[in-house]
């Protein structure tokens, strides 16, 4: 048996939606009125399109503050990153500044052959001068980017099979 609801739960129910715009579920848990009745209330009256407009309006402003809160969000940590990117960059560079000026007398040829040494990478039959060594201290650029052995192993093998062809005519034309 359905029971009618008294005008003054009718006109709460009314309240609640238009004038505080309460969602439905809400409005269920404050009034104790099931959802089928409030919306069958909340239909009948005249000002019902009127509050579905409004309330896509909303809905469409809340999703846009939302997107550009998101968006400032990301921009505010893509500068921080590259702000920390840049710092991190600048401190290894001050360093390896203050060690080379108070760096009182030059190094032993061993030291420096050393350091030189520890600046490149075999690659691909060549010597490739690294962006920064090991321990964070980065690579002067005075240095050459590639260096090019005199002999590549497949010149050496060259010579060697020279060498033994010409020493086996050698041989024979004796």
């Amino acid at each position: 048996m359905a029971r009618k609801l008294s005008q003054e739960k009718i006109n709460e129910i009314l309240r609640l939606f238009y004038e505080e715009h309460k969602k439905r579920v809400e409005i269920h848990r404050i009034t104790g009125v099931s959802r089928p009745t409030i919306n069958k209330y909340i239909k009948e009256d005249p000002r019902y399109w009127e509050e579905v407009a409004y309330r896509l309006l909303e809905a469409n402003n809340r999703r846009k503050a939302q997107w550009r809160s998101y968006q400032q969000k990301r921009r505010e940590r893509a500068k921080r990153e590259l702000w920390d990117e840049t710092y991190e960059i600048m401190k290894r560079e001050h360093a390896q500044a203050v060690a080379e000026l108070s760096y009182h007398r030059w190094p032993s040829v061993s030291t420096l052959y050393e350091f030189v040494r520890s600046c490149y990478r075999w690659v691909r039959g060549k010597f490739v001068r690294k962006d920064c060594l090991e321990d964070g201290t980065l690579v002067p650029t005075t240095l050459p980017k590639y260096i090019r052995p005199v002999h590549t192993l497949t010149e050496g093998l060259k010579k060697r099979r020279n060498t033994v062809i010409n020493t086996a005519n050698n041989v024979l034309a004796y």
